[in-house]
C-alpha cells in the first residue's frame, strides 16, 4: 500500500468519525432486576441482537426492547391500574 493511499484512507475514516452524529445522551432511568422465563429472555435477546444488526452499530440492548414494548402498550398498562 502506498503512503498516499494509506493517508487517503485515514482521512476518510477521520472525516467519517468527525461528521458522525453525536450520540444521544442516555435517558434518566433506574437499574433493576427482573425474573423472566428463559424463553422470554431468549426472545428479548434475539430481538435486541436483530435491532443492533439492523442499525449497523451499537450493542444489543434488551432494556431498550422492553422500554419500547412498555411504551407501545402504555395505555393498556395504565388501564390495568383502574
Amino acid at each position: 500500500m502506498s503512503k498516499r493511499k494509506g493517508l487517503a484512507e485515514m482521512h476518510q475514516v477521520v472525516t467519517r468519525i468527525a461528521t458522525a452524529p453525536a450520540p444521544r445522551p442516555p435517558a434518566a432511568g433506574a437499574v433493576t432486576a427482573i425474573s423472566l422465563p428463559a424463553g422470554v429472555l431468549e426472545l428479548l435477546r434475539m430481538a435486541a441482537i436483530k435491532r443492533a444488526a439492523r442499525a449497523g452499530r451499537g450493542r444489543p440492548s434488551v432494556s431498550a426492547v422492553i422500554a419500547d414494548l412498555v411504551e407501545k402498550h402504555r395505555q393498556e398498562l395504565a388501564d390495568e391500574l383502574e
